[in-house]
């Protein structure tokens, strides 16, 4: 089992102005299966996005999760999509972790869970 977390803030300057993309409020959209070989392996990229005042921010992260073995590994992530008028300052980053997790006490800043 594993599970993704936007693990720091970000920030945009706006007008001159700094502000916060908290990484509390980057939800999960969507996971598509990207590539795959047969039953061994499959690339899978995770969608996320968060809404601020200026307007919506997007990321993607990828893995590739090994069925035989049942491991994943982080691939990278990449901001997709952000307002136009912003200056990108600090990165969100996200990191893939695993474990085993009770669903029902899933914490909010954990953004994906598989297992």
């Amino acid at each position: 089992m594993y599970f993704i977390e936007a693990c720091t803030d970000g920030s945009y300057v706006y007008g001159g102005r700094e502000f916060l993309i908290s990484s509390e409020a980057i939800e999960k959209l969507d996971d598509v299966e990207s590539a795959r070989s047969g039953n061994e392996w499959a690339k899978i990229i995770f969608t996320f996005s968060a809404e601020t005042v200026h307007g919506v921010f997007s990321w993607e992260v990828e893995i590739i999760e090994y069925f035989e073995m049942d491991v994943a590994s982080f691939l990278g992530a990449s901001i997709k999509d952000y307002p136009a008028d912003v200056i990108l300052k600090d990165e969100v980053t996200f990191t893939l972790q695993d474990g085993w997790l009770n669903p029902k006490k899933i914490p909010p800043r954990l953004k994906a869970v598989k297992g």
